[in-house]
């Protein structure tokens, strides 16, 4: 099986909550659920009392008894909200193409679940295998006598309904999450020259406003460009190679960037998404470090675990020193709620208001 285990990924289940009725249906949301059809893994699921998923993680599928400390860890650290939230039920759902010559590390996977969910206090647990993700394929239980059975049709579950109807599609595979945000690196030379040549102009800029206001009036005059930009992607406008390299450069600025965590709840964050995406393909190292870091943000906010993982390791390959970025990556490696790491979130508007910069409303409280 895949030979790097990677943190468990979490990720929420946001509206239109799922109501289960079988092993059929689980699998069939499984790639709404994650964003991608998962190959070579292990969902979690956590159930609600009226059957809804409300839970979800994903490791890579490990064999072998020296490796299984790691599934063992991701899985103990699921069981956090069973202890905290008193939750019903768990599924342990596989996908392993070469499950036949796997069904004994499975079954110990499968083992290994239900003890762990038994001593977290889970009403009931249940663990199941399958091939893969398609509509018809046979799906089999490990932990019982439960008759095999088909997986439904993905592209008709009312979870990937929703989400393509929000404009969020679902990748083939992991694998195109990371095309996704990789990007042309063609494109990327082009904004780094054009970087290097705006730089000086940009440092000049900002140390002339230094003696007069520490450098607030840059700030506030390339927040209010980000999110001039950022409206004008939303509109449909196609940004310049030059213009993205303006907005590499003020992103560098750590107030500034620290600002735009403002944007990850509230009416402008699908659309500030979609900036810090379109800057993380284009900008090269180590400036698509902030934009990288901001998309995985979001990502991890809107339940994305995969896709925060994703942009999370690309900002770190790209600045391995970037803090805001390590803290973000351990809170995701932890399992941290989303919900909780949201008070980031919080901080970039009190940072935007030392500023005195403009900023979209905050959300009301619900």
């Amino acid at each position: 099986m895949t030979q790097d285990s990677g943190p468990l990924e979490s990720h929420s289940t946001d509206a239109p909550r799922l109501v289960v009725t079988g092993p059929g249906d689980l699998y069939a949301a499984v790639p709404a659920l994650l964003g991608f059809y998962p190959e070579r893994s292990l969902v979690l699921l956590g159930l609600g009392g009226r059957g809804e998923v409300v839970a979800v993680g994903r490791h890579d599928l490990l064999c072998g008894s020296e490796r299984r400390a790691s599934m063992r860890e991701s899985v103990e650290r699921f069981a956090v909200p069973f202890r905290d939230r008193n939750l019903a039920a768990a599924a342990a759902l596989v996908v392993d193409d070469e499950a036949e010559a796997h069904a004994a590390d499975h079954d110990a996977v499968a083992s290994l679940f239900l003890g762990v969910m038994a001593s977290a206090g889970a009403q009931w647990a249940v663990a199941y295998a399958t091939t893969e993700i398609r509509a018809g394929a046979r799906w089999w239980c490990l932990s019982g006598q439960e008759p095999p059975g088909t997986v439904g049709d993905p592209r008709a579950s009312a979870v990937t309904v929703a989400r393509v109807l929000a404009g969020r599609p679902i990748q083939r595979s992991r694998g195109e999450l990371r095309d996704l945000v990789a990007g042309s690196p063609r494109e990327r030379l082009e904004v780094a020259a054009l970087i290097d040549a705006a730089q000086h102009s940009a440092d000049l800029e900002f140390s002339l406003g230094l003696p007069r206001d520490q450098g607030g009036g840059y700030r506030r005059r390339k927040v209010a460009l980000l999110l001039r930009q950022i409206d004008c992607l939303a509109a449909g406008e196609q940004l310049l190679p030059v213009e993205l390299a303006e907005l590499g450069i003020a992103l560098q600025d750590t107030r500034i960037r620290d600002t735009m965590l403002a944007l990850a709840v509230g009416e402008v964050a699908d659309a500030a998404e979609r900036m810090w995406l379109l800057l993380t393909r284009a900008l090269p190292a180590p400036e698509r470090a902030d934009a990288a870091v901001l998309l995985g943000f979001h990502a991890y906010l809107r339940g994305e675990g995969a896709l925060a993982r994703v942009a999370l390791d690309v900002a770190l390959d790209a600045d391995p020193e970037h803090r805001l970025a390590a803290l973000i990556s351990a809170s995701v490696d932890r399992g941290l709620h989303p919900g909780e790491l949201a008070v980031l979130a919080d901080t970039g508007r009190r940072v935007g208001m030392e500023l005195g910069a403009s900023l979209p409303p905050a959300p009301r409280p619900v």
